[in-house]
């Protein structure tokens, strides 16, 4: 028996089993675009990098009461709202909490002399807060105006929420209010997104996914210069904040590029992608012409949500793909747009 396990001992040593593999993306339960962002966090960790605050103004009267149970009942049927992550042994791991207990805190300004403001000022700071990730991942709060106007500020961080997301979360709401909270069919269970979850890392081990990682790697093979806007680096601006500038085309404008959208060469199977061509042909033109650089790209981003289940599912689905065009001197804008097109059609496939 001794000489039989130490000729065992001697064959595993000859033998060893493969080690484990090391890489972040196997040892974490999290999808892969979850842990760029989870990564992003930890680089920044006193940075609101990923707080996607928003506030959405509501006409006419609010019962709280009622407004909080809807949410609490929404929060409790998603397991996205009610993820977090725990880091183990310096990996992070998704975590869904089985209940919340949440109420969403309620502030009556309306007796202030200029309600708008105050609420502006106190946002201001408050999207500001980060999230402890370990803890909870959104924030709620239900400001009365007036009795016919309320605000409800509502913020969650990008690894529970994508801007789709956003419109089924006020969409819920908004039904689960209205319901009748003592008819249990009112009341109906959300899909999962852990269902997501589960194909997005059964894809990590597929053909597909090997296939895509090849085509990636050959992309990007090629490195970009550095931006310089105005004759400053964009690594010498030292700050993650950025202000959202919002211009209005104004009708006629709008009309307009609906209308090139829908003429050859730049019309496509949906109108919305051709809209999206046309304005990041515009981008990449200025850019060009702003820095001198012949290789542009700009993050693009996709829903991802391919089935009528996904698209009913609150949680991150988002994903981000460089469009990435070589820019020729004598490019006109019709030549432009086609390499836009080109290159965003690969991104698709």
């Amino acid at each position: 028996m001794s000489a039989s396990n130490s000729g065992q001992q001697s064959m595993d040593t000859d033998n060893p089993a493969p080690p484990q593999s090391q890489d972040l993306y196997d040892l974490s339960n999290l999808p892969k675009n979850h842990l760029w962002f989870w990564i992003g966090q930890k680089m920044e960790p006193e940075a609101p990098l990923f707080n996607m605050p928003m506030a959405i103004t509501i006409k006419g009267a609010v019962d709280h009461e009622r407004f909080n149970r809807a949410f609490r009942e929404v929060v409790n049927r998603s397991d996205a709202l009610r993820s977090v992550i725990d880091t183990v042994d310096g990996i992070p791991q998704r975590r869904v909490v089985p209940h919340m207990d949440y109420d969403v805190e309620f502030r009556d300004l309306s007796a202030e002399a200029n309600s708008q403001q105050v609420f502006e000022e106190w946002a201001h700071g408050r999207c500001r807060q980060v999230f402890d990730m370990t803890e909870r991942m959104f924030d709620a709060v239900l400001f009365k105006m007036s009795d016919e106007e309320f605000i409800w500020y509502w913020c969650q961080h990008h690894l529970v929420c994508d801007g789709w997301s956003t419109a089924l979360v006020y969409r819920y709401v908004s039904e689960f209010y209205d319901a009748d909270f003592n008819d249990p069919d009112a009341l109906p269970e959300l899909p999962k997104f852990e269902d997501y979850a589960l194909r997005e890392r059964a894809y990590r081990e597929s053909p597909e996914h090997e296939a895509s990682r090849q085509f990636w790697e050959e992309q990007l093979a090629e490195s970009l210069d550095s931006l310089t806007l105005y004759g400053k680096s964009s690594h010498e601006h030292g700050s993650t904040e950025v202000l959202r500038v919002t211009r209005d085309l104004g009708q006629a404008r709008t009309d307009a590029l609906k209308e090139l959208a829908s003429q050859k060469p730049f019309s496509g199977l949906f109108r919305h992608m051709s809209m999206f061509q046309l304005f990041s042909t515009c981008l990449l033109a200025y850019m060009h012409k702003l820095t001198g650089n012949d290789l542009m790209s700009i993050g693009s981003l996709y829903h991802n949500r391919a089935s009528k289940t996904d698209k009913e599912t609150i949680g991150f689905y988002m994903e981000m793909a460089p469009l990435r065009v070589l820019i020729d001197a004598d490019d006109s804008y019709t030549d432009l747009f086609k390499k836009v097109r080109g290159a965003s059609q690969e991104i698709l496939k």
